[in-house]
């Protein structure tokens, strides 16, 4: 039925204004998936004292969304490509992560590509080093409970997981090579203050071959405020190997902070190992990260440890259980521990 009304409209569209409908050829697809967990997380101040409270919540697994792609076959081997995702709160029912997130927060992009040269898309995309660090951490892209987003880019790594005002790039595979780039204009100020905030670049070149995944994602940003000329850099390093009775990964994290006034650096060192074991119709996964935070703030944490277990229990290709924990601990001179337990039902479509 849809693929007649599309030949209606298309020769509609060609008695109005003389387009050619022979080879175009189209396709367009609803996905998403909800993801709710309930459970308990405990925050332990350094001055022993403890905050607990009872949790129901979206994306222990992965942040749910709903989202409407398309491709377009222009002929030639040129295609056209669309792509609207929205973030979803199935706890609450509300759209996207927050209230200060836009409706289309994850992509928001047309473009166009062909298998010889690469993809490029404008408008709002998923970045390439957000995508790096789901590769290589053994809880892939959960933001609740995995070690290493705890660890190392909550809180951390500035410009989110989408860049908007972007043009993405991404080559056909070379061998086991794979190339992206992704660069974002940031505010848009034409003149005045700050006027380069929220630039950012995003690089990434991936090596797939066989078992062995191992890539290297670099981004750079531009963070002033007040003309302090602050300006960030994010490199990752990581890689994963699947040996069939377990996949192990591993990741290195660097992330600096630099100021014009040099005493504001900051430099942030650390790496992630974990290990997923299939068991069954069970994916059990083990995680621990560990960073050091480097200032000449004498208030400053300087190690932060993060480990987090759980299983992943599939009924089916759509449909799995989970149960997880995970146990965060900034130290010297402070001793703030947050702690999060909890059990979920995800469900992709």
């Amino acid at each position: 039925m849809k693929h007649r009304q599309g030949l209606a409209f298309c020769f509609y569209l060609s008695w109005l204004v003389g387009a050619n409908c022979a080879h175009a050829q189209s396709s367009v697809k609803i996905e998403g998936l909800l993801d709710v967990w309930a459970g308990q997380t405990r925050v332990k101040a350094a001055n022993g004292t403890t905050r607990t409270a009872n949790v129901l919540s979206s994306g222990g697994m992965q942040t749910p969304y709903i989202g409407f792609g398309g491709r377009e076959d222009l002929g030639g081997g040129l295609y056209g490509v669309f792509q609207l995702d929205a973030f979803v709160r199935p706890d609450t029912g509300d759209a996207a992560r927050s209230d200060t997130d836009p409706l289309w927060s994850r992509n928001a992009y047309v473009g166009l590509g062909t298998n010889r040269s690469g993809e490029l898309v404008i408008g709002r995309a998923s970045t390439p080093l957000i995508g790096a660090l789901f590769a290589t951490n053994p809880w892939l892209a959960s933001s609740t409970f995995s070690a290493s987003f705890a660890n190392h880019w909550a809180g951390t790594v500035q410009g989110d997981t989408s860049f908007a005002n972007s043009l993405r790039y991404v080559s056909p595979s070379f061998g086991p090579l794979r190339l992206m780039a992704h660069y974002s204009l940031g505010e848009e100020r034409a003149d005045g203050p700050d006027k380069q905030k929220g630039k950012s670049l995003d690089l990434r070149i991936d090596y797939a071959q066989g078992p062995w995944l191992a890539l290297v994602a670099l981004r750079t940003i531009n963070l002033s405020n007040n003309e302090d000329g602050r300006k960030q850099q994010t490199l990752l390093v990581g890689g994963s190997y699947d040996f069939g009775p377990a996949k192990v990964y591993g990741q290195f994290m660097r992330v600096d902070d630099r100021y014009r006034n040099r005493l504001s650096n900051v430099d942030r060192n650390g790496f992630s190992t974990g290990v997923r074991v299939p068991v069954g119709q069970w994916a059990l996964i083990a995680a621990y990260s560990r960073s050091t935070i480097d200032d000449d703030f004498a208030t400053t944490p300087r190690v932060r440890n993060t480990w987090s277990i759980g299983g992943d229990y599939f009924l089916s290709k759509r449909t799995d259980l989970y149960i997880a924990y995970l146990k965060d601990t900034l130290r010297e001179p402070q001793g703030v521990q947050t702690s999060r337990a909890g059990i979920g039902l995800r469900h992709r479509f």
